[in-house]
């Protein structure tokens, strides 16, 4: 296996919340967000110069939505 990117990561954080019961939009409102934002931040290819998946974000979306795959892919 290939040594997985940012891009891999934060795909696998994003199949994690869409995933979550709702989607993307109750995870948002869960992290007190607007579901555009957490979209971008959420978004592989964003301009990771403006929109930034933080690692406590991550955490709590691997966590509501019970999917640490994205923790797989960075022991890799």
């Amino acid at each position: 296996m290939k040594i997985p990117t940012h891009e891999h990561i934060i795909e696998a954080v994003r199949a994690a919340a869409r995933r979550y019961p709702g989607g993307v939009a109750a995870l948002a409102a869960v992290m007190d967000m607007a579901p555009s934002s957490l979209g971008n931040v959420l978004n592989p290819y964003a301009d990771r110069t403006a929109v930034k998946l933080g690692l406590e974000q991550a955490l709590f979306i691997m966590r509501e939505a019970g999917d640490v795959s994205a923790l797989r892919l960075m022991a890799a």
